[in-house]
């Protein structure tokens, strides 16, 4: 029994290590890729975790700035960047909240999410880095740079449609020309549905 048991667990880790996805290829033709946990980044994650960092900035400003006019130091001019510090801040926690990440696909897709094992966790740049997944963005394009600003990775081609998800979760190839290096940047350029462009990047964690 204790054998069986043994083997059962192998099997389903074997089972939720790789998952294969079906999209349709330049030629029309259904195709397959296998995702593992080291050989994708999701984009949500990755922005999601920037837009955070972006908000602890904001929100640092904002209490140094109210900090000043709270001691009558302000000026007409602190008093103006501490209104759009605000406003952004408030703007930034609003698009964050709505963005949808790994953890949410289940909700969002149910039966139809296809992706079985998750990716690293945001700033992590996968050892067998092959694909970036999105979900419902128009387009996006990913560039991962040495701290010199040398070219080592670059997202080519066009987004495929997994099949099965109407759309939603799409994945682009990513190219890896040079050996990813200690304080690699990721950057990202993406476009919403809604053709709303953004860009960030993130510092690789070790």
């Amino acid at each position: 029994m204790k054998t069986k048991i043994t083997l059962a667990l192998v099997i389903a880790i074997a089972m939720t290590s790789c998952s294969k996805l079906w999209y349709w290829n330049d030629d029309d033709k259904k195709d397959e890729i296998k995702l593992t946990e080291s050989n994708y980044v999701f984009e949500g994650d990755l922005y999601k975790y920037a837009l955070e960092i972006r908000i602890d900035s904001l929100e640092d400003r904002a209490a140094y700035l109210k900090e000043i006019i709270g001691n009558n130091q302000g000026t007409p001019d602190i008093e103006k960047d501490f209104e759009e510090t605000t406003a952004n801040l408030a703007n930034t926690a609003e698009i964050a909240e709505s963005i949808v990440v790994f953890e949410d696909l289940a909700d969002r897709l149910g039966r139809r999410n296809p992706i079985g094992p998750r990716p690293p966790r945001p700033g992590v740049i996968p050892i067998n880095l092959e694909y970036i997944i999105v979900y419902n963005l128009e387009d996006v394009n990913l560039q991962i740079n040495d701290e010199n600003g040398a070219e080592l990775a670059q997202s080519e081609g066009i987004l495929y449609e997994i099949v099965g998800t109407n759309n939603m979760l799409m994945y682009k190839k990513v190219n890896i020309t040079n050996a990813i290096s200690e304080g690699a940047v990721i950057k990202i350029k993406r476009l919403n549905k809604l053709n709303q462009a953004d860009s960030y990047s993130i510092q690789a964690l070790k």
